[in-house]
């Protein structure tokens, strides 16, 4: 079994960054690899967080993308869009022109959320979406409560992401989930084979005897645990010290640091010692050839195998997940990283699917 705990999906054609890896795209990666289940969120490019006075928005090169690559313009004028909070609601602005995109009482990712779990709801069994909400105080807690109550089980946890934000998670209080009205999350009863199946353009693509050992090798079981994966990086706003702050503040949540925090030893040697907070260590191929500017340490890092090899030097074998972080990351190469670790099956496993299903709560393996 392989889980695929990161990874992201368009939910439109008006994506400004990887527009081309949608849902087919999705699944068809997800065969051709063997990976039995995945976590899709939203790609974070979505338009709305695109300035229209961006130069890529005009650019006569028709192969840029939002970091200005292959710019032939005579002038390249970056623009960076921000979440704010201003009269109550959640506000996207441009930080380099002041131009305000929205102003909205409910959180603006809201309909792009419902479109991925209406996408994703035929593959339901082996596809469970994690909903990106944006990091404004006027509406992350309303937001997580609205999805808590009206589509229970339809989704397994939330994205937070401060640098498309621009805004650091270290400070925000989520309010404990209310488990006095506990309901049946529909995301842990497995459907029918044929159900799937009959709802896939090809069936072809999904093979029906991973699916099917699924529902003989697994028993289903409830979690009432919220899971947040964050997105961590180098830059202060991004910091995984403040998503270890955001963990301390959160200890009913589950916290899963994404992209190894970095490397960085501080963080990792708390994290060991914090009961609610994991690691992902991808995309390692291209966080290793990044490194200079992924890694804290960099020299340390001689092949992409060493992310994985550093995290295990500091953390216990039950902190670490698989993920790809498509489009960003390959599955192929991602795979094939994990496959070449030199370390027992047993932790290979774990690093493959079990700690996700723990983490994330979907299914308990007897």
């Amino acid at each position: 079994m392989i889980i695929n705990s990161h990874v992201h999906i368009n939910p439109n054609e008006n994506c400004f960054f990887y527009n081309s890896y949608g849902m087919k795209r999705f699944l068809e990666e997800m065969h051709s690899t063997g990976i039995t289940m995945a976590f899709p969120t939203l790609n974070p490019k979505l338009e709305i967080f695109r300035c229209p006075n961006d130069c890529s928005f005009h650019c006569v090169s028709k192969k840029i993308n939002n970091n200005l690559q292959n710019c032939n313009c005579s002038f390249q004028n970056r623009h960076r869009v921000c979440v704010e909070e201003k009269n109550g609601k959640a506000m996207l602005s441009c930080k380099t022109c002041g131009m305000v995109i929205l102003e909205s009482s409910i959180d603006p990712l809201r309909e792009y959320n419902i479109s991925l779990i209406e996408m994703t709801r035929p593959y339901r069994a082996f596809v469970k979406p994690l909903l990106y909400l944006i990091l404004c105080p006027a509406t992350l807690q309303n937001e997580i409560e609205f999805f808590e109550k009206n589509y229970a089980g339809e989704f397994t946890g939330f994205k937070l992401h401060p640098w498309n934000d621009q805004v650091s998670v270290a400070d925000f209080r989520i309010q404990p989930k209310d488990f006095s009205d506990r309901q049946v999350l529909k995301h842990h009863t497995v459907s029918p084979t044929n159900t799937i199946l009959c709802n896939l353009d090809t069936a072809s693509r999904i093979n029906k005897n991973v699916i099917e050992a699924m529902h003989n090798a697994v028993k289903t079981s409830q979690s009432f645990t919220r899971t947040f994966l964050i997105h961590t990086g180098m830059r202060d706003v991004e910091s995984p010290e403040n998503a270890i702050e955001f963990a301390k503040k959160n200890p009913e949540a589950n916290v899963v640091i994404a992209h190894a925090a970095g490397l960085k030893e501080n963080c990792l040697k708390e994290i060991a010692l914090m009961e609610n907070v994991f690691i992902d260590c991808c995309p390692a191929g291209f966080m290793f050839r990044s490194k200079d500017s992924s890694l804290e340490n960099p020299n340390d890092i001689m092949k992409p195998e060493d992310i994985y090899y550093k995290a295990l030097d500091f953390l216990p074998t039950s902190k670490i997940l698989f993920g790809t972080d498509s489009p960003w990351g390959n599955s192929e190469e991602e795979l094939a990283i994990v496959r070449n670790l030199k370390v027992p099956e047993k932790v290979r496993n774990q690093i493959l699917f079990k700690n996700a299903l723990r983490v994330y709560g979907i299914i308990r393996l007897e």
